[in-house]
């Protein structure tokens, strides 16, 4: 997390500067949230060996609709952070989803 949270204040720095003042608080967001994208990949690797392609797809839909709904709202009322914590939100709630999936399988597997 602190590795992206490096890059992204460089490149807040040298390819958007004319948004750093703004920026430099959403850093630490942005850092946690792509984090747990990594993440979501990694247990969207596990899932895909051992879980239903329909299972599967049924939580990428609910997360699109869980991240337009919250960037919508948010962004309407809070403009670009609340863009920001939609994702954020979003990026939660899938690992959170995945989190219990992969944790089910490995404890069906263990058995």
């Amino acid at each position: 997390s602190s590795a992206r949270l490096i890059i992204s204040f460089v490149i807040l720095k040298f390819l958007y500067s004319q948004y750093f003042v703004v920026g430099i608080s959403l850093l630490p967001i942005i850092a946690v949230s792509t984090s747990l994208d990594c993440l979501i990949g990694i247990y969207l690797l596990v899932c895909r060996r051992f879980l239903d392609n329909k299972k599967l797809t049924v939580i990428s839909i609910v997360r699109i609709i869980l991240f337009c709904l919250c960037a919508f709202v948010l962004g309407y009322y809070f403009g670009i952070n609340g863009v920001i914590y939609g994702i954020l939100l979003s990026n939660i709630f899938t690992f959170i989803v995945y989190y219990y999936l992969v944790k089910h399988i490995l404890k069906c597997n263990a058995s």
